[in-house]
C-alpha cells in the first residue's frame, strides 16, 4: 500500500476498499478486504506501518505489517467445489470458483468452465476469458506461480539455487551445474525422500491394520459378549 493506494503489481494481494469481494491471495476462497478503523485510543498502528494518510486505518491484523488483505472469508467456492476448486476475480461483482488443473506439458493453468466443451487455457497472468453462461462477464487468469507453485521453480529451488524469470517458463538454476533436478535436488536427497516417503506409507498402513483388529475384536465382543 503506497499513500492508500494499491500498485498493479500487488493488486492480487493487497487492497484498500470493503465493499467489494475478490479473490484471496491463496485463490481458496471468496473474500473481502480486512481493512478497518482503530477507533479506540489505546490501539494505534505504530508509524512505520501506517499505509493510509489517516492514521487509523488500517489491516485488521498485524500478520502482514497493518497491509490489508482480501482475508475475511466471505463465502467458499459455490461453483465448483472441491480440492482442485480455484476463485476467479471477474470484470463483473462477483468472483467465481471453476476447477483448475496445472498443465506441466503446456506450463499453464487450466481451467473447467461452464459453457465450452473443453479446458480452457489461460495463456498468461491477467488475460481475460469470456463466460458463455454469463453475457458481457470474463474471468481473469490467476498469477501461475499461486494457483500451480510447482510449475514456477519448485520449492523455491529448495535453497540450492536462484529462480530465472527471464524465462519464458522460469526455472531453476542450480548452484551446482551437475544437478539437472527441476528442484536443485540431487541424487543421495531424492533416495532420502523417497526412502521418508516408504516409511511413511508402511507407518499408514500399520496404523490401517491396527485399526482392522480393533474393529474385529469389537465386534467379536458384541457377538459373544
Amino acid at each position: 500500500i503506497v499513500d492508500g493506494n494499491v500498485p498493479s503489481y500487488s493488486k492480487h494481494t493487497y487492497c484498500n476498499e470493503t465493499t467489494s469481494l475478490k479473490c484471496s491471495p491463496t485463490r481458496l476462497i471468496v473474500a473481502k478486504c480486512d481493512l478497518k478503523q482503530y477507533r479506540r485510543k489505546r490501539v494505534r498502528i505504530p508509524s512505520t506501518f501506517q499505509h493510509f494518510p489517516d492514521p487509523t486505518m488500517g489491516a485488521s491484523n498485524s500478520n502482514a505489517d497493518y497491509c490489508p488483505t482480501y482475508s475475511n472469508v466471505a463465502a467458499s467456492c459455490v461453483e465448483r467445489y472441491g480440492p482442485n476448486s480455484r476463485c476467479y476475480d471477474t470484470n463483473g461483482t462477483y468472483p467465481v470458483c471453476f476447477e483448475t488443473h496445472c498443465n506441466e506439458e503446456k506450463h499453464a493453468v487450466e481451467v473447467e468452465v461452464d459453457g465450452y466443451s473443453k479446458k480452457v487455457t489461460c495463456d498468461y497472468d491477467g488475460q481475460m476469458i469470456s463466460m458463455p453462461t454469463r453475457t458481457g462477464i470474463h474471468f481473469e487468469c490467476p498469477p501461475i506461480a499461486v494457483v500451480c507453485p510447482n510449475l514456477i521453480c519448485p520449492a523455491n529451488c529448495a535453497g540450492r539455487g536462484i529462480c530465472n524469470y527471464n524465462l519464458e517458463n522460469p526455472e531453476c538454476e542450480c548452484f551446482d551445474r551437475n544437478v539437472k533436478h527441476p528442484m536443485c535436488i540431487d541424487d543421495e536427497i531424492q533416495d532420502e525422500a523417497q526412502d521418508m516417503a516408504k516409511s511413511h506409507a508402511t507407518v499408514v498402513q500399520n496404523a490401517r491394520n491396527f485399526l482392522l483388529v480393533l474393529e474385529s475384536v469389537a465386534m467379536l465382543w458384541l457377538i459373544f459378549g
